[in-house]
């Protein structure tokens, strides 16, 4: 006779997604204490298992957020028959330009000294490797 194993991570996601408020991966493992690869893996697993519009867990918005390369976090919610996943939204150029702007300040110190060390030329090179150890870049 074969083993029945019941997901008691998928149980708990199912649980708190009943409230009817949308979260994010990131959010469920904060409120579980969990880690988030195995809430990640067993919503992944229940959507594969599942699909979408058959009561599952449904994806109803996306969210921005900072690092992971300013990519779209998914809001999932327990859903109901008949309601299937919202549209990925598309990358706009506006979006695009600010992750690259606040790089761009945040790493302004390195990136000054990759430039004026390739060309050749140094201008005041101690603040330069100050600002670079700071940053934990290695000459």
């Amino acid at each position: 006779m074969p083993r029945i194993y019941k997901s008691v991570v998928r149980d708990a996601v199912d649980a708190l997604l009943a409230d009817g408020e949308p979260r994010t991966i990131a959010q469920i493992a904060d409120e579980l204490g969990l880690k988030q690869h195995s809430v990640s893996s067993a919503v992944i697993h229940a959507r594969k298992k599942h699909g979408s519009g058959t009561g599952g867990f449904v994806i109803v918005n996306y969210s921005l957020q900072r690092g992971n390369g300013g990519r779209e976090a998914p809001l999932y919610l327990r859903g109901f028959d008949g309601l299937f996943d919202a549209p990925r939204p598309a990358f706009g150029i506006k979006t695009i330009r600010a992750a690259k702007l606040r790089y761009a300040k945040k790493m302004r110190v390195v990136i000054n000294g990759k430039t004026t060390k390739s060309r050749g030329k140094t201008q005041n090179h101690w603040l330069q490797i100050l600002g670079m150890r700071q940053h934990n870049y290695q000459l």
